[in-house]
């Protein structure tokens, strides 16, 4: 038999964890999940033996946090996608001032 309370509290943990790192990406602030991975990797293997009852009374918190990570998921890839937009905007600025910048100076493509 499994300590089925346990197991729970670790899925509310995990869930808990989950929501939070989605507040703080919201607010622009850094994560580390550095944990989170190894935690539910941990918790999955644990989670694959139980069976009967057990697994009814986990079903709930366990698509709980499958939800918030798959949220967690789609809000990094748009956060990733809106930073390479970001970055490509500020390299072809650069790269426009450095070509009128080296024209200026005679360094640029008609300055040769």
């Amino acid at each position: 038999m499994t300590d089925t309370p346990t197991l729970v509290g670790e899925l509310v943990y995990l869930t808990g964890i989950t929501e939070a790192a989605r507040r703080r990406l919201k607010e622009g602030q850094l994560l580390d999940l550095t944990s989170l991975d190894e935690r539910c990797a941990t918790l999955c293997t644990r989670l694959e033996s139980i069976t009967g009852p057990e697994r009814q009374t986990l079903q709930a918190a366990f698509l709980a946090l499958v939800g918030e990570l798959n949220l967690l998921e789609a809000e990094l890839k748009t956060s990733r996608d809106s930073t390479m937009t970001e970055i490509s905007a500020v390299t072809q600025r650069r790269r426009a001032a450095g070509a009128y910048g080296g024209a200026a100076t005679g360094g640029g493509a008609r300055g040769r």
